[in-house]
């Protein structure tokens, strides 16, 4: 996906109101602005979700996502910490943050959030957990 075909991409998804699984790349994500903050109605139901666009934060839907179980975040370059929103998706059982997915040193889980006996994930890069 590319800047310019970005907001047809994300018409043609909303049409989509059973979607379970989503994969987007880009082609060049550093030098690439995708617009993916127009996503509604077609995220209602995602199960899977892989994505390897940049972005400085996750898009508003996120919050949204509670049938979302797998999440593969790579080379978002996310300067915004995404855990408030993740931490808080109810059925999100395997999260994997892979090279430059978030590029800040600080995490802020919320209280209640990853129940420590489902958390299998490495935060062995970041200053604070």
């Amino acid at each position: 996906m590319t800047e310019a075909n970005s907001k047809d991409f994300c018409q043609s998804l909303e049409r989509m109101s059973k979607l379970r699984s989503l994969t987007v790349l880009s082609e060049s994500p550093f030098e690439q602005n995708i617009q993916m903050e127009s996503l509604t109605k077609s995220t209602k139901h995602l199960e899977k979700l892989k994505l390897q666009i940049h972005m400085k934060k996750l898009p508003e839907w996120f919050a949204s996502l509670d049938c979302l179980h797998t999440l593969y975040l790579f080379k978002n370059y996310l300067t915004e910490d995404p855990f408030p929103i993740l931490g808080k998706l109810p059925s999100l059982a395997i999260l994997t943050l892979a090279s430059s997915a978030y590029i800040n040193s600080t995490v802020n889980v919320p209280r209640g959030g990853f129940p420590e006996d489902s958390w299998h994930g490495k935060l062995d890069q970041l200053d604070a957990y």
